[in-house]
């Protein structure tokens, strides 16, 4: 990785870059996405329901921002990450629960900084997360519903010190623990709104990159998600939604160095949903963001497929 750099100023440059590309990959390429809900995700199905779910997030861009404003260069980020969730709801003292699990399969992360001659990709599998719902208000006859989900993402990626720019978007190499709430409520004539609020809590990563090629011990400040979305029933085999998302990501630190690279990220999406048969549905959301402080702007596409058994 490092060969073609041969001063400490370039090195010092690729570093703070990379630090500032981690945060826009992990905002948009690693299991949270996942995580990231989609509309009408919190109506709770019946106990003895199992859903196996794929995903396919593709994500392209080449406007890079630091601190709102566009950095010149021929920069490029492109993210292919196929991901599978297995749900299945059951009961728990009279609670209707969602025991579940998600993980990247074999993601394709390329990252490209012409300025540097820096132009790398990695594949491999991502990091683990295991996650359950209860849902505390369960009133289907009210088309209301809100639970609450405790996450758990395990570092069993393969994290690579040395690709650390574009590894770190599939293998965190860190435990993180997310809490989430959400809400559905049906609002009549065929519209349903959707409401997600999430905080994310990180261990540290202790095979980070140092600012000499080293190994260095990076820290994360908690991230913050909120989303909201409107739905509307065109029949009743499809829907569509627009949904708008803000993150605040944590600033991150290395050694004891603070990185100045907290984000506060719009996005809008845009989604079509259609049952194909009874027990399988399929979703394409167009993702833009809108506004982003550090990291990339990006146009994205998520394609999911839902069977129900």
């Amino acid at each position: 990785m490092y060969k073609r750099i041969e001063n400490n100023k370039t090195r010092q440059l690729l570093y703070s870059t990379g630090i500032m590309l981690f945060t826009f990959i992990f905002l948009r390429a690693d299991v949270s996405m996942a995580i990231d809900g989609n509309p009408r995700d919190y109506i709770a199905a019946p106990p003895g329901t199992n859903l196996s779910i794929v995903y396919f997030q593709h994500l392209d861009s080449s406007n890079f921002y630091s601190k709102g404003k566009e950095v010149p260069g021929k920069d490029k980020l492109e993210v292919n990450v196929p991901i599978y969730r297995f749900v299945h709801y059951g009961k728990l003292f009279g609670m209707t629960v969602d025991p579940q699990f998600v993980i990247p399969v074999f993601g394709t992360v390329r990252t490209k900084i012409g300025a540097l001659g820096l132009d790398q990709t990695t594949t491999s599998m991502g990091d683990l997360t295991i996650g359950c719902t209860f849902w505390f208000i369960n009133k289907p006859e009210k088309n209301f519903w809100a639970g609450f989900t405790p996450w758990v993402t395990f570092p069993t990626g393969n994290f690579d010190h040395d690709k650390f720019v574009s590894s770190s978007a599939l293998a965190s190499n860190r435990y993180t623990f997310t809490t989430q709430f959400g809400v559905e409520k049906g609002l009549g004539y065929g519209f349903h709104f959707s409401g997600i609020v999430e905080g994310a809590f990180y261990t540290d990563n202790k095979d980070w990159m140092s600012s000499t090629g080293g190994t260095a011990s990076q820290s994360k400040d908690p991230t913050f998600l909120s989303q909201i979305s409107l739905s509307y029933d065109f029949t009743p085999a499809t829907f569509a939604s627009v949904k708008w998302r803000y993150l605040a990501l944590g600033e991150t630190k290395v050694g004891n160095e603070k990185q100045n690279d907290a984000a506060n990220d719009h996005r809008v999406d845009l989604g079509l949903f259609h049952w194909l048969t009874k027990t399988d549905q399929l979703m394409i959301e167009y993702q833009k963001v809108v506004q982003v402080r550090n990291g990339y702007d990006s146009d994205g596409v998520m394609a999911r497929w839902v069977h129900v058994f």
